[in-house]
């Protein structure tokens, strides 16, 4: 599609839209993505949006490229060929480039309207691929320009037609500027978390473009200074300012906030770009876009909790389990088709009689306990890499399971069928600090889980499920069950705490605050396991009997297979909440490219493109030669 919309504008713009009829009313898209009316809905909207994105890349990109190379050429240069046709390429080849790292954070609608960890298919395939698409666009250009020389070649001179006079464009009013800001919002839709984000980032840009148009008559004098260079050379300054300034944020929040570091990059940018470009500024101050306003999707839309589907799990899904016996971490990642690629050797040689559970930290970092040796391993989530053989700064006996405390400051570690002061502990991330608990109550403990407001429950295999104080480690509440429960979540939807073990998965009404009644309310006998993690969906995923990964549906207690040939799988990484693998789903900026540097320039790929249309630039640029 890049390769026909460089060549030819107007094919490439055909084949954009068949492609886009095609894909929204043809494809076919399991649930959750069509799922219910408001999931086809968010699907739709979503799918927009990454429509407007492409467009970009097959239209936007290969007219600028070549306006910036023929406005540089023509005032630098004497307007040789070889040299139009070379700055037009390289020109054009890192615009694509650009594109494919802010394209990685613009498409983020598609999973995380739905909830959904954003596919390995989608992060890596433009993130690390970028650079050939890029050498498709630089030739794509190369065979336009060279196809052009030749018609005007062969054809005879046209008289020339006198310019049309210039029309003074009409004052912007703020409704048209709110027009503006509001597709803009749309556009950046990827990057919003709330609604108060998306208010936040229009105001702001509404207020920028005023402030844009009062100083445009002050800005004169540094027009005249500016206009003695092409508009190539300072968008470039303008943008590698702007890295060095994202860069800069992502590395100091990006661990935390996806939306500020790059919005803030953005906002920057455009105050970069309107600086070494005024005379753009001025020429846009006063001018109305015809742009149509976009509609945003409805609020209840996005953050509504879609209904749980009988079938497998969604496109995109990354599931981590540990192989208790073969010293291995398992990854699953289901694909666009639905079905599963299993990496049974993502993380390996690890410590004999191990792992035995696999947690993430709040940055993105894999915490692996070691059984035997009673060690917490700590990992690389991208390359499966071992990066601490040893966090605790003293082994713990039989470290079984993991829970992650909400605050992001302590992992807690229970003893396999552990009693005493020891059986639990709290490992602190930074320094590795071992801290005793001191339960009292409780013996022969199996699981041990987090509730999202930091209520602690953990499971006794004499049957029983308990709530701990999470300060002293007192018993606060209790509920006897059958069988010997082990692996424990809590699923956020219902707020049900979930037990396997029990003769099958037990669900039990924790109540609202610490210290409250707890009831069982039912037992899912059409699974078990060990370890299992609620996805906040509807359903319990399992680490069944050391064969492979199966996913209960909680409210017909219908049982499918995730995955099979893990055939020492013990426990499956949480899937929501604390303890979840950010790195898989972009809830961290930085996650979604690798690196802080990574990020920084897709925030500054973002701040680019969005630069370009709102300084009107396109439209003032001189055709190429």
């Amino acid at each position: 599609m890049i390769l026909l919309g460089t060549v030819a504008a107007g094919l490439g713009a055909w084949l954009l839209l068949g492609f886009a009829v095609g894909d929204l009313l043809l494809a076919s898209r399991d649930a959750p993505f069509r799922g219910s009316s408001g999931d086809s809905l968010r699907t739709d909207a979503a799918l927009l949006v990454c429509y407007v994105v492409l467009a970009m890349v097959v239209t936007l990109v290969p007219i600028t490229a070549r306006r910036l190379a023929g406005e540089t050429v023509q005032r630098w240069g004497r307007g040789h060929l070889g040299a139009i046709v070379s700055l037009t390429a390289i020109v054009e080849g890192l615009l694509v480039l650009t594109w494919t790292q802010a394209a990685v954070v613009l498409t983020r609608p598609f999973f995380h309207w739905h909830d959904l960890a954003t596919s390995e298919d989608a992060l890596n395939g433009l993130r690390d691929q970028g650079w050939r698409l890029a050498l498709v666009g630089a030739g794509a250009a190369v065979i336009r320009l060279l196809l052009e020389r030749a018609a005007l070649e062969g054809a005879p001179a046209a008289p020339g037609a006198a310019p049309a006079p210039r029309r003074r464009p009409p004052q912007r009013a703020w409704t048209t500027h709110a027009i503006q800001a509001l597709v803009t919002v749309v556009i950046l839709a990827g990057l919003m978390d709330t609604w108060a984000d998306a208010a936040a980032v229009a105001a702001v840009l509404v207020g920028l473009n005023l402030v844009r148009d009062r100083a445009a008559p002050r800005l004169h004098s540094l027009a005249r200074v500016m206009e003695r260079y092409p508009t190539l050379p300072r968008l470039l300054g303008a943008a590698v300012a702007s890295a060095a300034i994202a860069i800069a944020l992502v590395r100091a929040v990006g661990a935390t906030s996806v939306v500020r570091p790059i919005i803030v990059s953005t906002i920057v940018s455009l105050v970069i770009v309107t600086l070494v470009m005024p005379e753009h500024a001025i020429r846009a101050a006063g001018h109305s876009p015809r742009a149509e306003p976009a509609v945003p999707p409805v609020a209840d839309g996005i953050n509504a909790q879609p209904s749980p589907s009988p079938g497998g799990p969604a496109a995109g899904s990354v599931y981590y389990v540990t192989e208790v016996f073969d010293r291995a971490v398992a990854r699953v990642v289901i694909g666009s088709d639905g079905r599963a690629t299993v990496d049974p050797k993502f993380v390996s040689g690890l410590p004999p009689s191990g792992p035995d559970s696999a947690v993430f930290t709040a940055d993105g970092r894999m915490l692996i306990s070691n059984l035997s040796a009673g060690t917490v391993s700590v990992v690389d989530p991208t390359s499966g890499r071992v990066i601490t053989p040893q966090l605790n700064s003293m082994p713990i006996d039989t470290l079984a399971d993991l829970a992650v405390d909400p605050s992001g400051e302590v992992v807690w570690g229970i003893s396999h069928s552990g009693s005493g002061p020891m059986a639990i502990d709290r490992i602190a991330l930074n320094g590795g600090q071992v801290t005793p608990s001191n339960p009292s109550g409780v013996e022969a403990l199996g699981g041990i889980a987090f509730s999202e407001s930091g209520r602690l429950f953990v499971s006794s295999q004499t049957g029983m499920i308990a709530e701990l104080s999470p300060s002293d480690g007192h018993l606060l509440q209790s509920v006897h069950v059958d069988g010997a429960p082990d692996g424990m979540t809590v699923d956020p939807q219902t707020g049900h705490l979930f037990a396997s073990g029990c003769n099958g998965l037990c669900e039990v009404d924790v109540g609202d605050s610490p210290g409250a009644p707890m009831r069982l309310v039912r037992v899912h006998g059409a699974a078990n396991g060990d370890g299992i993690a609620a996805d906040g969906k509807g359903h319990i995923v399992i680490a069944s009997d050391q064969c492979c990964l199966v996913q209960l549906t909680i409210a017909i207690d219908q049982v499918v297979t995730v995955a099979d040939s893990i055939p020492s799988a013990d426990d499956v990484a949480p899937v929501v909440g604390a303890g979840a693998p950010t790195a898989a789903n972009c809830a961290a900026l930085a996650s979604c490219f690798g690196s802080d540097t990574g990020a920084g320039l897709g925030a500054v790929g973002v701040a680019v493109v969005l630069a370009l249309g709102t300084t009107g630039l396109l439209r003032r640029l001189p055709d190429p030669p």
